[in-house]
């Protein structure tokens, strides 16, 4: 017998607004007893899941040098919803991995900041990995 997984969620949100496809969701959850969510990347579409269905988790963007979605207080409405908020790109999609190098000739609007981590993380006697996931 197979692994039955405890959640199912909708890769874009764009997904999650059609009703047939939240209606499959749900379906799904009622048939197998699992929790149904969304992964989302913006506020407003925090906010209109929010207001416009109830989903068991939502799953958002949070890392360092995001905290866009913390800064609004949206997480504290879904949190007052009971609904799950497990965070994924908290290493910034790996840009946290890159050598400076790399991150000089890609990326050269944040190298200052994450150099900054870098040194936050040194002084603390941690990796910037273990830093970005306190």
């Amino acid at each position: 017998m197979g692994l039955k997984p405890d959640a199912i969620l909708a890769h874009s949100a764009n997904d999650y607004f059609i009703p047939s496809f939240s209606d499959g969701l749900r379906k799904i959850k009622d048939k197998f007893q699992i929790k149904i969510g969304v992964s989302v990347y913006t506020k407003e579409q925090l906010e209109h899941i929010i207001t416009n269905q109830t989903p068991d988790i939502i799953q958002c963007p949070i890392n360092m040098l995001d905290t866009r979605l913390f800064k609004s207080g949206i997480l504290d409405k879904i949190k007052e919803k009971n609904i799950e908020i497990p965070v994924r790109s908290v290493f910034l999609q790996g840009m946290f991995f890159l050598s400076d190098r790399m991150l000089e000739n890609k990326f050269s609007d944040v190298i200052t900041a994450i150099k900054r981590l870098k040194k936050i993380a040194h002084r603390a006697g941690l990796t910037l990995s273990e830093l970005s996931l306190m």
